[in-house]
């Protein structure tokens, strides 16, 4: 009975919401059934048919912008906005040309600025604006949780039917399940439970206690070990490669998150007052140790397209920071805003694209002046360094596989890879971020000679036996022995890779097999001789990156 009762309001409830969005659902449907059927023509005749990919971006598409039409109908009454998203769907069909790196942001980024927009027309000058946001979030993770458990189940019954009943249950067939239950009934069942008006301030008990005591008591403990940390970085002076930004961003979107959705209520509550109060602020200079990080990357490599959505998303957080900390008035100024930026970073004069395929080709005329190759048109020279042939192929890379080399400036119109030796003077060398040398120890040289040595560990699974054990810091690759808590021993096997490179020089981005001999390191001092064989020796030529397996053997004396 309950079960039955439980459908009936499911149903009810698809139903209503269905009658609200009819053009959603329609679309989400069309957009199934053409993942479908595109799929089934891709194993049937091997095609991969461009208009069908197409379709389906504006069935997408569709979805989201309709769900924009709808809500601002009811919000101000006017029907004559539909006519002019079916003619924004057809125009946007023809503008999509191909499938690469830019035409797929655009098209994640146009989506997601859409589902934000739905989120703020309603509530455009209107209370309870966090209450409705929170109420969408628990509808969609509502409706996935549902759609997850529908899908496994029909999962479970197609894996019996295959294994038990042996009847043979194609791997597409759980594909297909997947876009129905998801597209189709998660959709419905996600838009079913959209409030249409939201009129108290009546947030979710458990949203408040997790909130209150589990993530916000979590965001100020990481704030802290992130002050210790750039702290270590001031005093260093080293900062980490691509990490600080990872480290920075997902923290700063979960704060935001939280301070959007304890406004209603922050007053109430002592600590989530303290917490309002001064995460703002606490934010703002580790934005700024984060601005500073990334624009080392960019003077070093020139900008890209991820190192340009790191900095505009900065450059947002760091506003949205300052305006909780002395500006607050709306919550709805976040998403209206990340809808902007998200706008502006991917469509325009100030796009991603654009900015980094300039600034691209301004380190591709820069590397060519200074090499004497650049006399109004490309001068061949095969005598310049290695790292610059690297960066000339690695910009070519960059403007092949995310744009298109029509957009390199001063290669001739048909070039092809083809055609390195004869446009530059030197064939294609194959680019990597970073030049790398690994060094392995012959795989037909593997044993160990312990003969004349008291002890022997294996530093990939134990550091310690009988009262002796090392100690490996992989920052510094500083090596320490201690017997009985007193350090007996002490190197830096940094001098030891360094005299690897300097000696295979020429073999970078390759893997070396030595023999033993030269894989091994010999030492002693007054209280110990020591032999450190090594297996692997994985390092970057500016040493910032390593990697060392051995064994140590340890004779006391």
């Amino acid at each position: 009975m309950v079960i039955s009762n439980f459908l009936k309001r499911t149903m009810a409830s698809i139903t209503l919401g269905t009658k609200r969005f009819p053009e959603t659902f329609i679309f989400s449907t069309l957009l199934t059934a053409l993942l479908i059927i595109n799929n089934e023509i891709r194993i049937r005749y091997s095609l991969d048919l461009e208009p069908l990919k197409k379709l389906s971006m504006v069935f997408t598409a569709g979805m989201f912008l309709f769900l924009c039409i709808r809500v601002l109908q009811e919000r101000i009454g006017r029907k004559n906005y539909y006519l002019l998203g079916y003619l924004f769907l057809i125009l946007y069909y023809f503008l999509i040309r191909d499938f690469k790196m830019e035409t797929m942001f655009k098209f994640i980024s146009l989506n997601l600025a859409l589902f934000l927009a739905f989120l703020y027309i309603p509530y455009f000058k209107r209370d309870c604006f966090e209450v409705y946001v929170e109420k969408v979030v628990i509808s969609f993770f509502t409706a996935l949780f549902y759609s997850g458990v529908l899908y496994f189940g029909i999962s479970a019954i197609l894996f019996a039917i295959d294994r038990l009943l042996e009847i043979k249950v194609r791997e597409d067939i759980y594909f297909y399940f997947a876009l129905v239950v998801f597209l189709i009934f998660g959709v419905f069942y996600f838009l079913s439970n959209i409030p249409k008006d939201v009129y108290k301030k009546d947030f979710s008990k458990t949203i408040k206690v997790l909130l209150l005591y589990i993530i916000m008591p979590l965001l100020l403990s990481y704030t802290v070990v992130l002050y210790i940390f750039f702290a270590k970085i001031l005093l260093t002076l080293s900062f980490p490669r691509g990490l600080i930004s990872h480290l920075v961003l997902w923290y700063c979107l979960i704060t935001i998150f939280v301070l959007f959705f304890i406004t209603p209520f922050y007053h109430e509550n002592k600590w989530a007052t303290f917490f309002f109060k001064f995460i703002p602020k606490l934010i703002i200079p580790i934005i700024l140790v984060m601005f500073v990080s990334i624009a080392l990357r960019i003077n070093q490599y020139g900008l890209t397209e991820r190192r340009y959505y790191v900095l505009i998303l900065g450059i947002w957080i760091f506003l949205i920071m300052i305006y909780f900390s002395f500006l607050k008035k709306e919550n709805i100024i976040v998403p209206i805003t990340l809808s902007v930026f998200i706008l502006i970073s991917n469509f325009g004069p100030l796009s991603s694209f654009n900015l980094s395929k300039y600034s691209q080709n301004k380190r591709f005329e820069a590397i060519l002046i200074k090499n004497g190759m650049l006399k109004g048109k490309i001068i061949p020279n095969s005598n310049i360094s290695y790292e610059d042939k690297r960066t000339i192929c690695g910009i070519i890379d960059y403007f092949e596989l995310n744009h298109s080399l029509k957009d390199l400036k001063y290669i001739p119109k048909d070039f092809k890879r083809s055609d390195m030796k004869k446009v530059f003077g030197f064939d294609n060398v194959e680019f990597y971020p970073l030049q790398y040398f690994t060094f392995e120890r012959n795989p037909k040289d593997r044993l160990i000679d312990v003969k004349g040595y008291d002890y022997l560990l294996d530093m990939r699974y134990s550091d310690s036996t009988q009262g002796i054990y090392a100690r490996f810091d992989f920052d510094s690759s500083v090596l320490r022995i201690f017997k009985d808590g007193k350090l007996i021993y002490s190197t830096n096997l940094n001098k030891f890779a360094q005299g690897l490179m300097e000696r295979y020089k020429d073999k970078s981005n390759e893997v070396i097999y030595l023999p033993k001999e030269e894989m091994c390191f010999l030492d002693e001092n007054q209280y110990v001789r020591i032999k450190i064989e090594f297996n692997l020796i994985n390092i970057e030529k500016d040493m910032k990156g390593k990697g060392f397996e051995f064994y140590i053997l340890i004779k006391e004396k």
